[in-house]
């Protein structure tokens, strides 16, 4: 099968304070490892990222899942440098409702 047209992996965020979209190819340099079975669409919002984008910039590597109902997962592996090891923080989000999830007609 061939892989998806690229983008490969994009993230969109969407909240009060504005938007965010980030796009990288599955060859980009910054995945050591990178798996793909399937297109997902997934919104979250900003205020939700904030906190996983916070420890990102401490993390010295990154583990991103995605799993089919959209829940993000980001491990962080930080090193500490005052007790000479490493610190693991996790970070779960849960996708934006579908807005499309109108299927039951209440007007009934």
């Amino acid at each position: 099968a061939l892989p998806p047209p690229e983008p490969h992996f994009r993230v969109t965020t969407a909240g009060a304070s504005g938007s965010c979209q980030v796009e990288y190819p599955s060859e980009s340099n910054v995945f050591d490892v990178f798996e793909c079975v399937g297109t997902q669409r997934n919104t979250y919002d900003v205020s939700l990222l904030q906190p996983c984008v916070k420890a990102l910039a401490l993390a010295d590597k990154t583990e991103i899942k995605l799993n089919r109902d959209g829940l993000l997962a980001f491990n962080h592996m930080i090193r500490n440098e005052h007790r000479d090891g490493v610190t693991f923080t996790d970070f779960f989000v849960l996708p934006r409702a579908d807005d499309d999830d109108d299927d039951d007609d209440d007007d009934d």
